[in-house]
């Protein structure tokens, strides 16, 4: 059996978790633990995408690097979903990129002048 250590989510933020700096300090506090995690979501009602996108980064590292799970628990449906949003985001690896041309104006004249024509 392995052991599970617990985060309480909400100490290290009211009910809002808004800012990337805010999941980066929740996995410092998993440094170097040997067990499982269990992050518990108790009384925490939102989180940006902001937050979800690194918290989710860091989730999927954490587990390839231990070879370790992360359980999301005691979570809103607000909160789930926005890290089932991030998550969908996550797997783009075939992205296509396509240069753009860059146009450079003198004045708004001719600014004006150019979007006028297209």
């Amino acid at each position: 059996m392995s052991l599970i250590k617990k985060i309480i989510v909400s100490d290290s933020a009211k009910n809002s978790l808004i800012s990337r700096e805010i999941a980066v300090a929740l996995f410092k506090k998993i440094i170097g633990s040997e067990s499982n995690i269990e992050f518990d979501f108790t009384n925490i009602e939102f989180i940006s995408r902001s937050f979800a996108d690194q918290f989710y980064k860091l989730k999927i590292e954490y587990e390839q690097n231990q070879n370790s799970k992360i359980q999301i628990v005691n979570a809103n449906e607000n909160v789930i979903n926005m890290l089932d949003i991030v998550s969908q985001t996550q797997n783009s690896t075939n992205r296509e990129f396509q240069p753009v041309p860059i146009i450079k104006f003198s004045n708004s004249e001719m600014l004006s002048d150019y979007l006028f024509s297209i």
